[in-house]
């Protein structure tokens, strides 16, 4: 069954992993999706966490869907944004998975499941340290600081431009 998701410019685009799409995310982006857990899981930290890497593999994935419909590269890109991130990242990450059988579909899998845990534990860890209120006081005691600097040098300039009257 192909995946698909729909862009942030309403447009349904279906996610076939194939040989013949990863062959042509070789190809044209020199991405390997056959080596997704290679190099302790790079290529899946990157297509999780790096857009680019995301966004030119789906191209290449998409491409004749973009040939047909005069879709330039540029275009497609920029329609791959917000929900529609999460969702073929997703999608993408399940069809490399099933393009394997055995211990290899097994290990994906696997490398997904902790992949999605850690991004989890990270937004979590992220947005507790957002709300730790050391966090406002220390931002507020730097543009204090900041801003008692900046008046500083205006009221400096000032003196300059009037001490020479």
């Amino acid at each position: 069954m192909i995946k698909t998701f729909t862009d942030a410019k309403e447009r349904e685009w279906e996610i076939p992993v194939n040989v013949a799409s990863v062959r042509r995310c070789r190809e044209l982006k020199q991405i390997d999706l056959t080596a997704i857990v290679e190099n302790k899981g790079k290529l899946l930290g990157q297509l999780a966490d790096d857009p680019f890497t995301l966004v030119d593999t789906l191209y290449a994935i998409c491409k004749p869907q973009c040939d047909e419909r005069e879709i330039t590269e540029e275009e497609f890109g920029a329609g791959v944004i917000g929900n529609a991130i999460d969702t073929a990242t997703a999608m993408l990450l399940e069809g490399v998975m099933n393009l394997f059988h055995g211990e290899k579909r097994r290990a994906i899998k696997k490398a997904i499941e902790k992949l999605n845990t850690l991004q989890q534990k990270r937004g979590e860890a992220m947005l507790k340290m957002l709300d730790d209120p050391r966090l406002a006081a220390k931002l507020d005691a730097d543009f204090e600081a900041e801003s008692a600097q900046r008046l500083e040098e205006v009221l400096k300039q000032l003196d300059e431009l009037t001490a020479g009257r």
